[in-house]
């Protein structure tokens, strides 16, 4: 088996660059404003170049670089992207698995010329999406990432069958898909290199570590039986229309899907599916995109039904500025069975919450349950769409 994995190093400042070109060649810090005391989420090159680390406050990262620009992250750009890049490994493999937020793994087992596949995903990326990435390819999941991970953007590193136990020899101990509590073992141990372990015998390692001493052995080796788990593709139909003018009002928006819908639902019937989920993607001028999500209790097959829900949440719907443009995508299934309720009826249902408040309230000294409020439907940052409020009696 032949597993290439694909790291995008620095995905959310990729994208801030992406949408805005001026920020090319200059610092940028992911996660807020610079005086906010939150986390860094991302850094770009530069930014990285001054010190600044994922994980550490805004605060400190202005210290170490005050001429950088900070940004929130642009969740939806960054969806957006990583779901380009997945539509783009598929079409050179047919397993792919989603490893972490900016790695990817797929099955290149067969391919004739390797370094060549690799650079035509590499540069399939970079045109389909302006993205930089790295790749590696081995015979195991374990040496594709760390060549990968490791790798300047832009790099290929191809590792020929046996050659893995030379390549990992000098990869520090951390890099191990072990416990921390292990990896402290092995520093204790004077144990730096993952090549120092393959002088051990599976036995010793196992005495000491259980069955994190046997994978460190197979992975000191060169040796990773891991096997790959490919994704399960979703089956989604969508359509979009740009609005000329742009819309200010839900009844264009609503007719907009019902557009749409006529065109969606003779396929959906065609390929007998229903609709398990409703996703309506709204695109404002300026601003960013705000995203829907409408999940049916019951698999829905008939258009009514659809726009019906549609309707109801958009005439709920606060607009920051014209929408442009309106995408719609239907999530398909082949179950028709309803999905189960909580409580069944609602008398049962306040009464099985009125028991649990009680326990709460006597194991805790106090009602800790909270009841949650829509303030803002329409707002585009989660947080403030809604707010918890006390629970009152009887309810």
């Amino acid at each position: 088996m032949r597993v290439a994995c694909v790291h995008i190093a620095g995905l959310a400042a990729q994208a801030a660059v992406i949408d805005n070109p001026q920020l090319r060649g200059q610092p940028v810090i992911i996660g807020g404003s610079r005086f906010d005391d939150a986390p860094v989420c991302d850094a770009s090159t530069e930014a990285i170049e001054c010190g600044v680390a994922a994980g550490m406050r805004l605060r400190q990262a202005y210290g170490l670089c005050p001429q950088a620009v900070f940004l929130p992250r642009n969740e939806y750009l960054c969806k957006a992207l990583f779901e380009a890049v997945l539509d783009i490994l598929d079409g050179f493999s047919p397993a792919v698995e989603i490893e972490a937020d900016t790695c990817f793994c797929l099955d290149l087992t067969g391919v004739k010329n390797e370094r060549d596949t690799a650079g035509s995903i590499l540069h399939d990326i970079v045109i389909g999406t302006g993205l930089r990435a790295s790749l590696g390819l081995s015979s195991g999941r374990f040496f594709s990432r760390t060549a990968a991970t490791t790798a300047e953007p832009g790099a290929i590193v191809v590792i020929g069958c046996g050659q893995e136990k030379d390549f990992i020899a000098p990869y520090p101990v951390d890099l191990l898909p072990c416990p921390t509590a292990v990896r402290n073992r092995l520093s204790l141990l004077g144990l730096r290199r993952i090549g120092q372990l393959a002088g051990f015998t599976a036995g010793d390692l196992i005495a000491q570590f259980g069955a994190d001493g046997k994978r460190m052995h197979e992975l000191a080796r060169g040796r990773d039986r891991s096997p790959l788990v490919p994704r399960v593709r979703p089956d989604v139909i969508a359509d979009s229309i740009e609005l000329c003018p742009p819309a200010v009002s839900s009844t264009e928006i609503v007719q907009s899907c019902q557009l749409m819908l006529n065109k969606l639902l003779p396929s959906m019937t065609s390929r007998g599916r229903l609709c398990s989920e409703a996703i309506l993607r709204l695109c404002f001028e300026p601003g960013q995109p705000q995203e829907i999500r409408l999940i049916f209790k019951e698999a829905a097959i008939s258009g009514p039904v659809i726009i019906k829900r549609i309707k109801a949440c958009v005439e709920n719907m606060s607009f920051p500025s014209p929408a442009a443009g309106v995408e719609l995508r239907l999530m398909l299934t082949g179950e028709t069975g309803r999905k189960l309720q909580l409580w069944q009826e609602v008398r049962d249902s306040r009464e099985a919450m009125g028991k649990m408040t009680e326990a709460l309230r006597s194991r805790f000294g106090y009602q800790p349950l909270k009841k949650v409020e829509v303030v803002d439907p329409g707002a585009i940052f989660p947080d403030r769409r809604t707010r918890l409020v006390e629970l009152n009696e009887g309810e």
